[in-house]
């Protein structure tokens, strides 16, 4: 690869043989094609294990080797067709309700290599996927996340995407059912709403724990002291830290990532990377730190992400 084409190629998050997708069939939850219990358990046919390396190349690279094929549990690979790794928020949802059942598959026949899903505490101490504490704007109920168990959240229904005083047939997702259904098999981004504090990420420490994939999502939160025990726990675990901008109070802490000696599976998430001075961003990309931007709710703000090289 010559140098022209090396700067141009930007890092990406995905599952080796991401190309499966357009090769399988997604069928319902704990159904074969013919209707009958599927062997596997899961709504989508596995994906190949995650990538330890490309073939040819040991499983342990170099900082500069990772720019070329993947790595680790969730490999970073090169793409000449694809510069970014779109991860849609709400459990990809569009033509679906957010962080519905429904709302993943779509994203993931859609061609997203992964979906982003928001975890909340609810008053049993069990973890809900659901982006808002106040739960009037996705069911119609005045009540708020923490205030409810969670047996009460699956009784209620998501609003409709189209029709928006109009609820759908499907009810909150609950992150063991996620876990059950995806882990392993989609790339999941977990953000971890701030509000639930560290016992929060202690119960998504344990699921992880139970079903073996801290090797194959991304935990991300606004409060990096909520994740921190997370990432102590869990070596393999990427852990991405997010920001809404990185004022003079955040500087430092990004600084320290930058040369902790588990760079390689940090990733620094911020909504205004381009709002920074100095620049940030290119600090980051000197460093090889792998970067993300959220909300870019526009197709010129999500082209001007990728310009900037944010992966």
């Amino acid at each position: 690869m010559d140098s022209a084409q090396s700067g141009s190629v930007v890092r990406r998050l995905c599952f080796r043989n991401s190309s499966l997708r357009h090769q399988k069939t997604v069928v319902p939850a704990h159904c074969e094609p013919d209707g009958t219990k599927a062997r596997t358990g899961g709504f989508l046919e596995p994906l190949p294990a995650p990538s330890t390396g490309i073939p040819g190349k040991p499983a342990s690279q170099s900082a500069t080797e990772c720019r070329e094929g993947p790595r680790g549990g969730l490999g970073i690979q090169a793409s000449p067709r694809k510069t970014c790794n779109p991860c849609p928020p709400c459990g990809g949802f569009s033509s679906s309700p957010e962080n519905s059942m429904e709302a993943i598959p779509s994203a993931y026949l859609a061609g997203s290599d992964g979906i982003e899903c928001d975890l909340r505490l609810a008053a049993d101490g069990k973890v809900a996927v659901l982006h808002d504490e106040d739960l009037n704007r996705l069911t119609h109920q005045d009540v708020k996340t923490s205030k409810i168990t969670l047996d009460a959240l699956l009784r209620l229904r998501l609003r409709d995407p189209f029709y928006l005083n109009r609820l759908s047939s499907q009810p909150p997702l609950t992150l063991r059912i996620l876990l059950e259904e995806f882990g392993g098999k989609f790339l999941l981004w977990l953000e971890l709403k701030p509000i639930g504090g560290r016992e929060l990420a202690t119960q998504v420490g344990e699921m992880l724990r139970k079903y073996k994939l801290a090797d194959s999502v991304i935990v991300s939160s606004l409060s990096p002291a909520m994740i921190q025990p997370l990432r102590k726990r869990f070596r393999n675990l990427r852990i991405a830290f997010e920001f809404i901008r990185i004022g003079d109070k955040q500087i430092r802490f990004v600084e320290n990532l930058m040369e902790a000696a588990d760079k390689d599976r940090i990733i620094v998430s911020c909504e205004e990377f381009q709002a920074h001075k100095p620049p940030i961003l290119k600090k980051l990309q000197e460093k090889l730190i792998l970067t993300s931007t959220f909300t870019p709710n526009r197709f010129d703000a999500l082209s001007h992400s990728i310009r900037l090289g944010i992966n």
